[in-house]
């Protein structure tokens, strides 16, 4: 059987903690090469003002690495022109004992006075105020009130300064206590929710799969999903990365493919996984139904878009069909593959 690829195919390879292995990209395109790392969640979505994240409409929760800062966008679409709206911003935060409460910063500003080359010079509108609502002692918490205009958009930073990682729950509200469940005092400290780390199954994104160069092979049984990581870098100076991926599945006698998808996240988007149907996640992108071989056993489904330059991302593989399904996933815009018989 042949193997065709689109000029645009990813060439990606895996790291171990700081090793990157470099692979040779395809019909003399540049190196790309496959990282990952929980360090590269640093670098993906919402690290400046023009990679911003939309604001969720009631609490939105991360990890900021020691010195890193991510931004958030909102706008008042939905009132009228020059109206005032009261708003109201919560940051909730752990560790936040001693000194890393002074070292945790909430700025927001106005859109138009948001200049990417001068961050540093910047003056914001508004900061959350240090607070002591919640009677927790190991978290921080800062607050702001103030009131906006409609048909306005806006945008705010938070800021690490602190020498440790720090959590972060970001509430769109007034208020006062937030369960963010801290570890006792003389307990010692657990992983993040999201380790980046994978392991063997892929079950979850804690155990997310490094997404290899050419065939990712697998099966699932009904209801099950898998997940992998992957992350683009290669040597031009595009901070954005075309990316392709290819997926064919089988049995597809009775159209089981319908119910057999993947879909593509952002690292910040994964740390709100719960394992529950009652957390939906907003994908940055879904393989689409197609037709990529001469075999009416298998179905496909494939999907192109767009990636920041390093950034993070997780491929979800789910069945939602109502028996076990064999499944290969490619890299690339692949039709006719030789699959052979795919593993558990």
């Amino acid at each position: 059987m042949r193997t065709t690829m689109q000029p645009h195919p990813i060439s990606l390879s895996l790291q171990a903690k700081a090793c990157l292995v470099a692979v040779a990209s395809i019909a003399a395109l540049a190196v790309v090469v496959l990282i990952f790392s929980a360090s590269t969640a640093a670098t993906a979505t919402g690290a400046a003002p023009d990679l911003a994240i939309t604001l969720a409409s009631e609490m939105s929760t991360g990890i900021l690495a020691p010195g890193e800062q991510r931004w958030y966008k909102f706008d008042l679409a939905d009132t009228a022109q020059g109206e005032h709206v009261e708003q109201s911003l919560t940051l909730f935060f752990t560790p936040g004992d001693g000194n890393q409460v002074r070292q945790m910063s909430l700025q927001l500003f106005e859109a138009a006075a948001v200049d990417q080359a001068n961050l540093a010079d910047m003056s914001n509108f508004g900061a959350g105020q240090l607070v002591s609502r919640d009677n927790n002692p190991r978290s921080g918490e800062l607050f702001w009130n103030g009131w906006l205009f409609g048909q306005q958009n806006y945008y705010i930073q938070l800021v690490n300064n602190n020498e440790i990682p720090i959590d972060y729950w970001l509430l769109t509200d007034d208020v006062v206590s937030y369960p963010i469940d801290p570890m006792p005092e003389g307990v010692a400290e657990v992983e993040p929710p999201l380790t980046l780390q994978p392991v063997a199954d892929g079950g979850s994104p804690q155990m997310a799969v490094p997404f290899q160069l050419g065939r990712n092979q697998g099966q699932l049984a009904p209801g099950q999903e898998r997940w992998y990581s992957f992350s683009i870098a290669d040597t031009d100076a595009e901070y954005f990365e075309e990316t392709a991926l290819t997926m064919f599945a089988t049995p597809n006698e009775a159209q089981q493919i319908q119910n057999f998808t993947f879909d593509v996240f952002t690292a910040e988007e994964v740390q709100r996984w719960s394992g529950t149907e009652t957390t939906r996640l907003n994908n940055v992108g879904a393989g689409s139904l197609t037709r990529r071989d001469e075999d009416p056993l298998t179905g496909e489904r494939f999907w192109t878009g767009w990636v920041v330059d390093r950034g993070l991302y997780y491929i979800r593989v789910q069945n939602g069909a109502d028996q076990t399904m064999d499944y290969w996933l490619f890299a690339g815009d692949i039709y006719n593959p030789a699959l052979g018989v795919a593993q558990p």
